[in-house]
């Protein structure tokens, strides 16, 4: 399934099925994953929503290549979110991206013009706690690829921004030792 290392593989299903837990009672027929990676998460929203009309776009073109056979249902786009144009959606997913971001309200203003009455998921790190930081320092000393990739933004911060464009805060979850915060909005 996944092509990543075994502690990766059973971090992303656990965290995948607590996301796909968060999203009960909605029925989005559009739905776009930023950052969507080899495309398994999409898979899975496959899965949950037959009927839906499914996208994705990732900054990683070999990425997006593994997406198209993972799941070939959906459309993607290659490039930056903030950047590409995109149709309206009934759900944006952000699953341990806007962490990522020099600029996380932009990723979440495009979120919100994306889905005038719909739902926007974000999942991110919680870097005010030191169990967080102690994690992520393990974790990312095995790898060049991960050093320094990771924002300040803090749940608090994030929920405060959201909520100043309009968003209501409607499901929340932690994940990971709580070291991980999955948060379900509504735009309208």
């Amino acid at each position: 399934m996944y092509k990543k290392n075994f502690i990766s593989i059973l971090f992303l299903k656990a965290r995948h099925k607590k996301t796909i837990e968060l999203l009960d009672g909605i029925k989005p027929k559009r739905i776009l994953d930023v950052g969507c990676d080899d495309g398994h998460f999409l898979g899975m929203l496959s899965e949950k929503f037959p009927d839906s009309k499914l996208y994705g776009c990732d900054l990683d073109g070999i990425a997006l290549e593994e997406a198209r056979k993972v799941c070939p249902k959906a459309e993607f786009s290659e490039g930056d979110f903030t950047k590409l144009d995109f149709k309206p959606v009934d759900l944006v997913l952000m699953l341990e991206i806007i962490e990522h971001s020099k600029d996380p309200r932009k990723m979440l203003e495009k979120a919100v013009k994306l889905t005038s009455k719909g739902h926007i998921l974000v999942s991110m790190p919680r870097p005010e706690l030191l169990r967080w930081r102690m994690i992520w320092g393990i974790w990312s000393s095995f790898s060049e690829r991960w050093k320094g990739q990771h924002s300040k933004l803090t749940e608090k911060q994030l929920i405060e921004m959201a909520q100043k464009l309009g968003l209501k805060l409607e499901k929340h979850s932690w994940f990971f030792f709580g070291c991980i915060s999955i948060m379900l909005f509504r735009n309208g």
